[in-house]
């Protein structure tokens, strides 16, 4: 039974003297890192408080884990029964002195079997002002009784509880001395705190409806066609819920995966069908690093966190806390992503910024909180450390690495062990891109940066820009996808085609792509290129009402090269492409997730066919253009030809709501030259700049064998050229004139206006403009365009309208669409929604 269902198992369920189930979640009134213990046999439950120290709340009843993992906006666990005891006092069990508040560090828990003369139990394990304790929960034969035993090595310092008074519970204590009324003072190495109740006769309130575990989305294979790959469907067992947020497999080759329900399962002979469940009631973990079968390390919100099996019976029963040095919040935004480890022993992990749109816990923070603004961010960094790039060391501390990310989902080493993170696209980060990550450095977003040890208060823009370093590759938003995952290396030696030596990144959308990195003056920058695109259709995502609109590349180029994908064997790719690894035998392995955005959970696997291809290789600068190599020999009259050529050049503003493509124009190809192979060819342009995104785009190329390329497109990110120039600036201003950027709008274009629609707006408005809650969020609602009135949202003015889909609704759904969008399009999908959904247009009155 997944872990899930077991935990709304009804009173009776399961042996007494197993070991309770434990679940890293958000709970009421606790901290973000919080735990829920349950003892399904005896419809006991407890909230568990890591950060403020003991029990928060215990009830007989259930609890329900819904609120936290079925949807896109994370919510506290429900406590479903009668409440018979809490705390509130920040760190009751205190070394030394009765009234000083100890520094408490968590280390982790392990779980104990119990055996026939005693229960089970989970074991914390704590330190306080350096004590180091141990507290075993256990629920006693009788079902009326909670044992908190402590213990420790040493007897000395003094220790002190100090109890609060209960409505409904009884404290007694085994080994101590009650030296005032409610507080009791112990000096040897074990004593106990006994918590009683008396309505262990009457029956819990009936469980909750179990969460269900959906499968992973169904496809049909593909007709067979040549094919250079092949995805395959891995088929996971029916109990593990299909959410997969980590991939990574052990030195002896077992796959090891987890999912955003929190836990971990292994596959020892990959893609078979023999998965054992490993771990259990992590608090979405997001990244996976598996030393071996016994022992695998990842990161959840709150923690990095070892989990050990010791008793060799294939499952972990001890869950290590390495480290837990930045804040978390319960903000639906705030992950914790990684996890790789460097050849030095160091683990590398990063940390998002949360979103005004949902709330921030304030309750016991491990750090202070902050919640001003470096500048003007849309995505605060309320908490220590939130939007870095983070190191563990094998010591287990941690250092602050690098800042000024927004939402860093993917952790990549490569093969020279260069960290390499990619960022999302949103306020300050003007498009998604691959950051080679170095220590001290700041990339881009602001919030971040007031946790530096030189921050002196907030700052300008001119200031951001000085100390920002750029990204190595750019990927640009809509053509490359919106929000990629993990980059992983091709280091199979060939064995996953012509590609070694390669980055693979996933994306939300259907999408993997690929990137040729270079060195130049010591920094890296390269090509991106789209490697697998499965895109649907328009009339696709009216068909299903923009459920699924994140699974096409939205962007300003609209539909135009997002026609079905170069043939792929097998079946389609989904969406949520999050987490990759390659596998020993040189296939690439796909962890897919979606979170209540779409649809598109599972795991999928690609393997090379032994055909080769017909793509561009590479993309290298040289000193008068570029040299562009391709998979196999090209076909040499089409290659020198300028009209199977075009070739533009754009670049990103620097701008607190983010920036669309500016700064577009032609490149002038002044020379062709094609190498003797045929599998190169040397551009030669006019006016090669710094700072400036190259899009090459090629019209029907072949190869010498006469097949068509497969992926036409392919941009560089020139962020210095080979005699050492780089963009100086400015950085926050464009540098062509007003026709060139769009800033002087001209009529509007309906038609255009219903591909911005369809692109950028369906998945919250609905195709009919009906609106309604987003996935998983009721009290988030995107607005009825077909409603009339003083309030109505067509009643703005075109001014308003404009401005408010340019600038957002801060602390709302609606986010800026001002830096994805041009002024054009704004106008064009202002005059689309009057079209459609305005007076006169036959909608709906209400």
């Amino acid at each position: 039974m997944n872990l899930w269902l077991q935990a709304t198992a009804a009173a009776g369920d399961g042996p007494a003297g197993d070991p309770p189930l434990v679940f890293r979640t958000f709970m009421p009134a606790a901290a973000p890192s919080a735990f829920a213990v349950q003892w399904p046999h005896h419809a006991v439950v407890l909230s568990y408080d890591p950060l403020r120290g003991g029990v928060n709340q215990l009830w007989r009843g259930h609890i329900d884990l819904a609120p936290t993992v079925a949807a896109k906006i994370n919510r506290p666990a429900a406590i479903e029964g009668r409440v018979l005891y809490g705390e509130s006092l920040p760190q009751p069990l205190r070394p030394g002195d009765a009234d000083a508040v100890p520094d408490r560090q968590f280390r982790g828990y392990h779980l104990d079997a119990g055996g026939h003369d005693r229960p089970g139990a989970v074991v914390f394990e704590f330190a306080l002002d350096g004590v180091e304790l141990r507290e075993r929960l256990t629920i006693e034969a009788d079902g009326n009784r909670l044992r908190r035993q402590f213990s420790r090595d040493q007897p000395q310092p003094p220790l002190w509880f100090r109890a609060e008074p209960q409505r409904a519970a009884r404290l007694t204590i085994e080994g101590g001395v009650e030296t005032a009324p409610g507080v009791w003072r112990f000096d040897g190495r074990e004593f106990a705190l006994l918590i009683d109740w008396d309505d262990v006769g009457a029956p819990p309130p009936p469980a909750p409806a179990p969460l269900p575990v959906r499968a992973a989305t169904p496809h049909e294979a593909r007709a067979d066609a040549p094919h250079s790959y092949e995805i395959q469907e891995v088929a996971l067992p029916p109990e593990m819920a299909p959410e997969i947020s980590g991939v990574a497999f052990t030195p002896g080759g077992a796959l090891v995966v987890v999912n955003r329900h929190g836990e971990v399962w292994l596959n020892a002979n990959p893609p078979g069908p023999e998965w054992r469940r490993f771990a259990a009631g992590l608090h979405e973990p997001l990244g996976v690093l598996a030393r071996s079968e016994r022992e695998v390390w990842v990161t959840q919100r709150p923690e990095l966190t070892r989990l050990r099996d010791t008793s060799g019976d294939g499952v972990a029963d001890r869950y290590e806390t390495v480290n837990e040095d930045w804040s978390v919040t319960d903000n639906w935004h705030e992950f914790t992503f990684g996890l790789r480890q460097t050849d030095g022993g160091d683990m590398v992990l990063s940390t998002g910024l949360p979103d005004l749109a949902g709330p921030i816990n304030t309750l016991h923070p491990r750090h202070p909180l902050d919640l001003r603004n470096v500048h003007e961010e849309r995505k605060p960094s309320p908490g220590r450390y939130l939007g870095w790039v983070l190191k563990v060391r094998p010591d287990g501390r941690m250092e602050p690495f690098a800042s000024g990310f927004r939402a860093p989902a993917g952790v990549g080493l490569s093969p020279d062990g260069d960290i390499f993170i990619t960022d999302q696209q949103g306020d300050y980060i003007a498009t998604s891109t691959l950051v080679h990550v170095r220590s001290g450095r700041f990339y881009g977003h602001p919030a971040s940066y007031k946790w530096h040890p030189d921050y002196r208060g907030p700052m300008t823009l001119e200031q951001l820009a000085g100390l920002r370093t750029p990204e190595a590759v750019a990927l640009p938003h809509g053509s490359l996808g919106g929000s990629p995952g993990e980059p992983v290396w091709d280091t199979t030696g060939g064995g996953f085609g012509p590609f070694a030596g390669q980055v693979f990144i996933g994306d939300f959308t259907r999408l993997i792509s690929r990137v040729a990195l270079e060195r130049i003056d010591g920094e890296y920058q390269g090509a991106a290129f789209p490697f697998i695109r499965d895109a649907v259709g328009l009339e696709d995502i009216k068909a299903n009402r923009g459920s699924d609109n994140l699974t096409i590349p939205a962007g300003r180029e609209g539909l135009r090269h997002f026609r079905d994908a170069p043939p792929r064997g097998g079946t389609p790719l989904r969406g949520g492409n999050m987490r990759m690894a390659f596998a020993a035998d040189g296939s690439l392995y796909v962890g897919q997730t979606s979170r209540g955005w779409g649809q598109g959970d599972g795991l999928q696997r690609i393997v090379w066919s032994g055909r080769t291809p017909v793509e561009i290789e590479s993309v290298q600068l040289t000193d008068t253009g570029f040299r562009l190599r391709f998979t196999t020999a090209m076909d040499r009259a089409r290659l020198t030809d300028p009209d199977h050529w075009r070739v533009t050049r754009f670049r990103y503003l620097y701008m607190p709501p983010g920036s669309p493509r500016t700064d577009e124009s032609s490149v002038v190809i002044t020379d062709l030259e094609v190498a003797g192979d045929g599998r190169e060819v040397r551009l030669v342009v006019d006016g090669l700049e710094p700072g400036f995104i190259h899009r090459f785009e090629t019209e029907r190329l072949l190869s010498a064998d006469g097949e068509l390329i497969e992926n036409p497109l392919a941009y560089y990110t020139l962020n210095r050229t080979l005699d050492g120039r780089v963009f100086t600036g400015p950085m926050s201003e464009p540098l062509l004139a007003d026709a060139a950027t769009g800033a002087s709008p001209g009529a509007p274009d309906i038609d255009d206006g219903r591909r911005v629609y369809a692109a950028f707006c369906v998945i919250c408005h609905q195709v009919d403009g009906s609106g309604g809650h987003l996935p998983g969020a009721p009290e988030l609602a995107a607005a009825d365009l077909r409603t009339r009135g003083e309030d109505a949202p067509l009643a703005r003015d075109d001014t308003e309208l404009v401005r408010f889909i340019t600038d957002g609704a801060e602390g709302k759904p609606m986010p800026p669409f001002g830096g994805v969008l041009r002024p054009q399009e704004v106008i064009n999908v202002v005059a689309y929604l009057r079209a459609e959904f305005g007076e006169g247009a036959g909608a709906e009155e209400e």
